[in-house]
């Protein structure tokens, strides 16, 4: 029986499937899924770019395959990328006076900022999530009160003393809205936050703009072959520290499994891409994390506000690509 849908959940009901304890052991440490994995035993993710096709015949899938874009020079890929920012920020403004810049604080949304005209700054509408541990929100905050913008900050107080059942019951509906592709801790402390404001003017993200300035890069960017000594690096010190399960929430056999299956899955990635070290990180970035992680999370929350994020348009995306990792380094 061959069965399609926008649910993993619903797939695996309708096909009894159970866990795929591979994929489990995967997203504990990295927060996300690879490649077309989703955490249920036979059922899989479309891919990017692919078109699906089920009739009496069978399930097919077609994929288009994306080509490396051609070269830019950092002479050329800068004006190119500012005038496409600056183009797409107004013109969305022109269209959304009440648009809201989620201001985080860091380079990305700062970078949007910068793309508004200076004489429509004054009374920009932004939004800043105040993180515990965070300098960001600072930041951002300096930034408004100096360009005199309309600044709402949200913050996640409150939530250590949520009841025990309630923050269950959170985290339980955020993973049916990311259909148990990604972290619902995450996603439910942002949607705590997030009810204490209005959701119905657009918002201007910055998401994913790490693809432009290769803030995972480690170590002189030379053209080295993809390893697993990178990987371990990688996984180990990026990865696994920001999303992965505390091990002691597991029990021990599938604790000390988890991070070497993970491991093997990211590189096994990196090694598909057919490209040197660096340029394979970019491409798993954008093909791998950006879209089965950012992705996901706005996917789960399109029906609640109208996200627009031009750091993720082909045209952004194409310069950003089209560089060189020398050129990106430390950027």
């Amino acid at each position: 029986m061959y069965a399609a849908g926008t649910s993993a959940l619903s797939l695996r009901v309708l096909g009894q499937r159970g866990l795929d304890e591979d994929a489990l052991a995967i997203q504990s440490v990295l927060g996300w899924q690879l490649g077309r994995r989703t955490l249920f035993s036979g059922v899989s993710k479309v891919p990017a770019g692919g078109v699906l096709t089920l009739d009496d015949s069978g399930l097919r899938v077609e994929l288009d395959e994306t080509e490396r874009p051609a070269s830019w020079s950092l002479a050329n890929a800068v004006p190119a990328a500012t005038r496409f920012l600056r183009e797409y920020v107004n013109a969305v403004l022109d269209d959304h006076p009440d648009a809201v810049l989620q201001l985080t604080g860091g380079q990305d949304s700062r970078l949007l900022l910068s793309a508004v005209h200076p004489a429509r700054r004054a009374g920009l509408r932004a939004l800043t999530l105040r993180v515990p541990g965070s300098e960001d929100a600072a930041i951002a905050v300096d930034l408004s009160r100096r360009l005199g913008l309309d600044h709402s900050v949200i913050s996640l107080d409150g939530l250590e003393t949520l009841d025990p059942a309630d923050a269950f019951r959170r985290c339980i509906e955020a993973a049916v809205r990311t259909d148990c592709a990604a972290d619902p801790i995450a996603l439910a402390a942002l949607l705590f936050a997030e009810d204490q404001i209005d959701q119905q003017s657009p918002r201007l993200s910055g998401l994913g703009g790490e693809v432009a300035r290769g803030f995972y890069y480690f170590g002189p960017a030379v053209p080295v072959p993809v390893t697993p000594f990178g990987t371990r690096c990688l996984t180990t010190f990026r990865m696994f520290a920001n999303e992965a399960v505390e091990p002691s929430a597991l029990c021990e056999s599938f604790a000390a499994q988890n991070r070497q299956l993970a491991r093997h899955a990211v590189q096994r990635s990196l090694e598909s891409t057919g490209e040197r070290w660096f340029r394979a990180l970019d491409e798993f970035y954008l093909w791998e994390r950006m879209q089965r992680w950012a992705g996901v999370t706005d996917s789960a929350v399109c029906f609640d506000r109208h996200v627009i994020n031009p750091m993720l348009d082909h045209r952004f995306l194409e310069v950003a690509r089209g560089l060189g990792p020398s050129d990106k380094r430390n950027s």
